[in-house]
């Protein structure tokens, strides 16, 4: 029995629904970063309060958060890397002119996913220096 041959039309809609794919991971992978962020502030806001004595959490919560940024920065650049790979392979096909997608949209669309982490490793960047930074 011979393998079924896949149409160009058929290739093309695999590599879309791979990039659509990477999409909802990348928009996952963001929904959770910011989540974990929240809890963080939330504990590194009772730090600051002369009523609880956590001082030691002062350094421990933004070196914590910094991390946490440094991972999901990795893990999204190389979604957005997969994500450009597959473009290329779309643009492979003829099939590709039946969609106007331009480059500078998708990057537009892209900035929260990239700009979200980077605001809050500066602000942790900031705490953690704020704090002593031990």
């Amino acid at each position: 029995m011979e393998p079924c041959e896949l149409t160009p039309a058929d290739k093309f809609r695999l590599v879309h629904e791979e990039i659509h794919r990477e999409h909802g991971l990348i928009s996952n992978r963001v929904n959770w970063y910011v989540t974990s962020q929240s809890f963080l502030v939330a504990a590194f806001a009772l730090c600051g309060d002369p009523n609880y004595r956590f001082d030691w959490m002062g350094w421990l919560i933004p070196s914590i958060g910094i991390g946490i940024t440094v991972l999901m920065l990795a893990s999204i650049i190389a979604g957005l890397v997969a994500m450009k790979r597959r473009r290329k392979e779309e643009f492979e096909f003829e099939a590709h002119k039946i969609f106007d997608d331009p480059k500078l949209l998708h990057w537009l669309g892209m900035l929260p996913a990239l700009g979200i982490p980077l605001a809050l490793l500066w602000a942790w960047g900031y705490c953690w220096v704020r704090s002593g930074g031990r």
